[in-house]
């Protein structure tokens, strides 16, 4: 069972990068390695991450994630920081459990990308950058919090 203070710590990080992605459109580096170098660490003296998932589980959700968003990247869809986000979160979480991060975080994209046409027609929605960290964040949140802390 994953503790309390990890999840929490967790959701926390997700809440700021989605702070920071709403008002900012940006991920500040920062932020990502404040999660990245201690789940490296983990990985690399235990052989397992904050979320007891096994390297090999860990670089599969990675690559599986930067597989995901850099076609995005590369169609100017999704920013630089979108993407190491991702493969953050994959690092993370691991496979299988980021491919549910991915679709959470499709799924509250596509939500927020109808509030978006819904309010401003979709003529001047095209001209609105709706912030991908914070739908990815929010897809990791659900995530997290519905696998109710168990990573087996």
């Amino acid at each position: 069972m994953l503790p309390v203070l990890v999840t929490a710590a967790l959701l926390i990080w997700a809440l700021a990068v989605a702070a920071i992605d709403w008002r900012q459109r940006r991920v500040p580096n920062l932020l990502l390695l404040a999660i990245l170098l201690p789940a490296v660490g983990m990985l690399v003296w235990q052989a397992k991450g904050p979320l007891g998932v096994a390297w090999l589980s860990s670089l599969m959700g990675m690559v599986a994630a930067m597989l995901v968003t850099l076609p995005g990247y590369f169609v100017s869809r999704l920013g630089a920081g979108d993407v190491k986000l991702a493969a953050v979160m994959g690092l993370v979480q691991g496979w299988p459990s980021v491919a549910w991060t991915l679709l959470a975080s499709a799924l509250i994209l596509g939500a927020m990308s109808f509030a978006v046409v819904l309010h401003l027609g979709i003529a001047n929605a095209r001209l609105v950058r709706i912030p991908a960290a914070v739908a990815l964040a929010a897809g990791f949140a659900v995530v997290l919090l519905w696998q109710g802390g168990g990573w087996q």
